[in-house]
């Protein structure tokens, strides 16, 4: 058996039966909404990390402070393995049930029903319009870190982000920015290593008297939970699976190309959550470049970051706006300048979502919960299990327990104890900032 591949049964059973549904089953090639399949699965992993690390690893030390080491360090490991299965299971449904499926909606339509597919769809345009304003958020706070010296706004730097990435979100495939990928992926481990070699050389001005704890502090338990949220926001990237998959140039090589992601996202977030609560304890902030101490140094990680958070922007805008202008006329494909109104309004929408809720780890801890739960955990294995139930097929032991575990365990409880505590704590910071304050930085 080859790396990654899963156990569904014969092959010749899992094309029995087949579930049609009206104008989905139509090729990519007759699409004119769709892109050419020239990504190589080399590229389409560190797309996955592209899209990935970055934001979501800069908060798991922060993480790890809420949960303690062996709770915090244990679940970052194993929501990393846990989220490479659920990736392989995801695109072993579309390969056996949809192989032309370009996204969730899609296949959602295929193994649940039309209903749900369209549904799916709109779930997902949120989802990605949702962590847009996180990227743009993260850019301006690398800016404002990296220029310390200076007093301008926050939102006159988000302004800016706006003006900087006006002409990038013309491109519109992942082919067309595959090219600065592995640039942005080098980009954001350079950054996390010289955040780390920073601060545990800069050990004068490491703040005074924080604490460490093995086991899970003593803290609020909605607080404490934000935690649990942050770890699966930094693995969520499934949203985006299919649209990567779509443009592969031979799909098949899916698994090599997500196992060789994890392999590189998983053990920069280990030693990244473990070494910073290490080195900051109880203090370390939730979003760590802040920690640094007012240097070159600061403004080389901060100019890096923003580049690697601008191509992640590209990354989940390319569908957003292919699957908007798709709706807005099926037939053919949107003009240039349809293009670049939309991309522009997408993008200036972030800016002001930006300015709304500017608190990094409270709007990381949201989208963990509110999309990142059922996007890792719900999804995937709902494709999986109605898939193999509509072709007849038994689904082999292990896949029914990780599946269902996911799906009827983690999902549940991720999903409501976490949009219930990223909002309280949420409420807590609106209380002493209002939108569009001239500071709106998180430090603590």
């Amino acid at each position: 058996m080859k790396q990654g591949e899963i156990e569904l049964g014969d092959q010749k059973a899992a094309t029995a039966n087949p579930i049609h549904i009206s104008g989905q089953d139509s090729d990519a090639a007759h699409n004119p909404h769709a892109n050419p399949k020239n990504v190589h699965w080399s590229s389409a992993g560190l797309m996955t990390v592209g899209m990935i690390m970055g934001t979501g690893v800069l908060s798991l030390p922060r993480a790890v402070a809420g949960l303690g080491y062996v709770v915090g360090v244990t679940l970052c490991f194993c929501f990393g393995i846990y989220a490479g299965y659920l990736g392989i299971i995801l695109g072993e449904a579309r390969t056996r049930f949809f192989p032309t499926a370009t996204g969730f909606a899609q296949l959602g339509s295929r193994c649940v029903g039309a209903k749900f597919g369209n549904f799916t769809k709109y779930v997902m345009w949120c989802n990605w319009y949702s962590v847009l304003p996180l990227y743009m958020l993260t850019a301006i706070e690398s800016l404002r870190s990296a220029f310390y010296w200076t007093d301008v706004c926050y939102y006159v730097w988000g302004l800016f982000v706006c003006g900087v990435m006006i002409l990038p979100v013309q491109m519109r495939s992942f082919d067309a920015i595959s090219g600065v990928v592995a640039v942005s992926d080098a980009s954001v481990i350079v950054v996390i290593i010289s955040i780390l070699v920073a601060l545990g050389t800069e050990g004068q001005d490491t703040p005074d008297g924080f604490e460490h704890s093995i086991g899970v502090p003593k803290e609020k338990f909605f607080t404490a939970y934000n935690s649990v949220s942050a770890m699966i926001f930094a693995y969520q990237g499934q949203s985006v699976f299919l649209e990567i998959m779509s443009e592969m140039k031979t799909a098949e090589d899916w698994p090599k190309a997500l196992w060789f992601g994890q392999s590189i996202m998983i053990p920069c977030y280990v030693v990244t959550a473990a070494t910073g609560y290490y080195l900051l304890g109880d203090t370390v902030p939730g979003f760590l470049p802040s920690a640094l101490p007012n240097n070159g140094v600061k403004t080389f990680v901060n100019l890096l970051l923003c580049f690697h958070v601008i191509i992640a922007y590209l990354i989940h805008n390319q569908p957003l706006t292919q699957g908007i202008e798709a709706q807005m006329d099926p037939t053919k494909r949107a003009s240039n300048v349809r293009h670049f109104w939309l991309s522009t309004s997408i993008l200036f929408s972030s800016y002001v979502v930006a300015n709304l809720i500017p608190f990094f780890s409270e709007l990381v801890a949201i989208l963990g919960a509110a999309f990142g739960s059922p996007i890792l955990f719900a999804y995937p294995t709902t494709f999986y299990l109605r898939g193999m139930k509509s072709r007849g097929l038994p689904v082999p032991r292990k896949h029914m327990i990780l599946c269902s575990f996911a799906l009827y365990v983690l999902f549940p409880l991720t999903f409501i104890l976490g949009i219930i505590s990223a909002f309280v704590t949420l409420a807590e910071k609106w209380s002493g900032h209002k939108p569009f304050d001239c500071d709106l930085s998180e430090n603590d």
